[in-house]
């Protein structure tokens, strides 16, 4: 894991450290300057270990680690990360204007990076869903109020958005059926995860330009 340095107060020791922090948020991915609090601490024969607690900016959710602190020195040494999660690079559209799709695909890349196929695939099913709804929330297709309401199904979602690309509607309902086996007792669907993962990159690739198409950057 890359790692970044800041600068933390020690009321303790009466002293500001320099501290390690995961150069990236481990829950989001963001480029990590969190607000830092420390939560705990243990003495040890040459110093401290601390616990910290780190709220990023961007997800707005809390990771912790552990500083080893060795007495006389002007830092600290990061020995534990929590979580230690697999972070994955997701545009920052995605994360701006389809926050449930970032939250599911974030979750199915890490049950995949497990060895929990099962869980992935019904994961990704799930992160393609939410994209097809944050990408109507965001393009105003529809309310929030009616993108909630569970008549909106998966397939129902796939025929009211994509009216018009018989392709894009294909892939998608290829994606819904192969996930939907991934979550049956019989597993009833020979598509292994990797064919699956495919498929999902594919469609990610076609709504992240439909995404920079509508938020154009300022120039």
């Amino acid at each position: 894991m890359e790692v970044s340095t800041v600068d933390y107060y020690f009321s303790v020791i009466s002293k500001t450290l320099t501290i390690q922090i995961p150069q990236s948020c481990p829950l989001c991915g963001i480029g990590n300057n969190p607000t830092t609090n420390e939560v705990g601490r243990l003495e040890i024969q040459e110093g401290y270990v601390f616990t910290l607690h780190h709220r990023c900016p961007a997800c707005k959710k809390y990771h912790m680690t552990n500083q080893e602190y060795l007495n006389q020195d002007d830092k600290t040494t990061m020995i534990l990360v929590y979580p230690n999660k697999v972070v994955i690079d997701i545009d920052d559209l995605f994360i701006e204007h389809a926050p449930r799709f970032v939250e599911f695909y974030s979750e199915a890349v890490e049950a995949e990076k497990m060895g929990l196929e099962n869980i992935a695939g019904t994961g990704y099913r799930s992160a393609i869903e939410c994209l097809i709804k944050d990408y109507a929330l965001a393009f105003e297709l529809d309310d929030k109020e009616y993108l909630s309401d569970p008549k909106l199904t998966f397939n129902n979602a796939i025929d009211r958005y994509v009216k018009n690309d018989d392709l894009l509607k294909g892939a998608l309902h290829f994606i819904r059926t192969v996930g939907n086996g991934y979550t049956h007792w019989n597993k009833s669907t020979s598509i292994s995860l990797p064919q699956l993962k495919n498929y999902v990159d594919i469609i990610i690739q076609i709504f992240k330009s439909k995404f920079m198409m509508k938020f154009l950057p300022n120039v």
